[in-house]
Formats: C-alpha cells, sequence, structure tokens
C-alpha cells in the first residue's frame, strides 16, 4: 500500500527512500557527508559574499562560513576513546 502524502504528491515509496539516506549508511558515511556538506556550504557562502554589494548580507555570509569552518574543525578533531 502506498503513503497516502507521497501519493498526493506524486511521489513512490523508492524516491521517498532515497531522501532518507542518512538514516541507513554507517555513522563514518554521515559524518563525511556532513563535512562535505559543512565545506560546500562555507565555501559557497564565501563566494557568494564577494559578489554582493550589501554588506550586512556580506557579514551574515562570512558569520555563516565561519561557523560552517568551526564545526568543521570541531568534527575533524580526533575523538577521545
Amino acid at each position: 500500500m502506498r503513503d497516502p502524502v507521497h501519493s498526493l504528491l506524486g511521489n513512490t515509496r523508492a524516491c521517498w527512500e532515497r531522501s532518507n539516506l542518512l538514516q541507513i549508511i554507517s555513522p563514518e558515511g554521515e559524518t563525511m557527508t556532513k563535512v562535505q556538506d559543512l565545506r560546500e556550504q562555507a565555501t559557497r557562502a564565501e563566494r557568494l559574499a564577494s559578489s554582493i554589494l550589501d554588506t550586512v548580507t556580506v557579514e551574515r555570509l562570512l558569520a555563516f562560513a565561519a561557523d560552517c569552518r568551526k564545526q568543521l574543525g570541531v568534527l575533524s578533531e580526533p575523538k577521545e576513546a
């Protein structure tokens, strides 16, 4: 039986299952995905900040990028056993 919400949206169960891949992969893979995502977001925010003239937006983008890089540092630290 199909999920009624996904039936209304036209999404199949297979499509829905693919959207939840992070729940299925190993913890190591999930951490790598988060690291890659944070790195891409920081890079994207910095690139966007360099092309915008509005100073408030630039400051917010750079603060977001700095926060992403800070989270990257925390995730990259060796875990104590």
